[in-house]
């Protein structure tokens, strides 16, 4: 279904943590501070033995959306921890995020623009690479993995399918989509990382359905 294009679609940011204090808040309020707020933040933890569920409790108190918080009984692994905070998103776009990364503010609504193409099924993005204090490295995700111009024209000429065949680019964090494909790629193969299959299988679903993004 076409977004209704006189309104926001509800969004929809999965997030995982894992012993994510260190890092945690910093990402929560970058996430509270956007242009374009989600309609729901759901937060699926690993098993933390830190403090990240009272940081977790902490921002929900003042929070500018709902704070759906799960902890799980046993240690699912990164990858089955992102296909359960996948599951349990209610909006029509979902977002992925990690914990220790802090997003621009205009990162979502930079995504949810160029969902205004119905033919758009998922959207990633490239991203400035910051140190463990949040410094800037003077570089970018596409330049780490030799995503170049060349490439990027390629892909806009040809698709996603030849690029993906020799490597994978497109990085989870970065990575919004419609929550209508979900059931194309759940259950997540355990033989995968989950953004690497996500992105696989809404390429190869709808060979149109995935388009580059360079907002950061």
């Amino acid at each position: 279904m076409p977004l209704n294009q006189n309104r926001s679609p509800a969004i929809s940011v999965a997030m995982c943590t894992y012993n994510g204090e260190r890092y945690l808040r910093e990402q929560l309020d970058s996430i509270a501070d956007q242009t374009m707020l989600p309609s729901e933040l759901v937060i699926c933890d690993d098993g933390s033995v830190d403090s990240t569920p009272e940081i977790v409790a902490d921002f929900t108190r003042s929070a500018p959306f709902e704070v759906k918080f799960t902890r799980n009984p046993t240690n699912l692994g990164s990858t089955k921890n992102f296909e359960k905070a996948i599951r349990l998103c209610r909006g029509e776009l979902i977002a992925l995020c990690d914990q220790d990364d802090v997003w621009n503010d205009c990162k979502l609504a930079r995504l949810v623009n160029e969902f205004a193409d119905s033919s758009i099924g998922g959207v990633f993005s490239d991203g400035e690479l910051i140190g463990d204090k949040s410094q800037g490295l003077d570089t970018t995700l596409w330049l780490a993995f030799g995503f170049t111009s060349k490439m990027r024209e390629q892909w806009q000429a040809k698709g996603p399918i030849p690029i993906f065949v020799k490597q994978d680019i497109v990085t989870g964090a970065t990575l919004m989509f419609r929550a209508k494909l979900r059931e194309s790629f759940v259950p997540i193969s355990p033989l995968w990382i989950h953004d690497g299959w996500i992105a696989w299988i809404i390429a190869v679903t709808d060979r149109k359905s995935t388009r580059l993004n360079s907002s950061h």
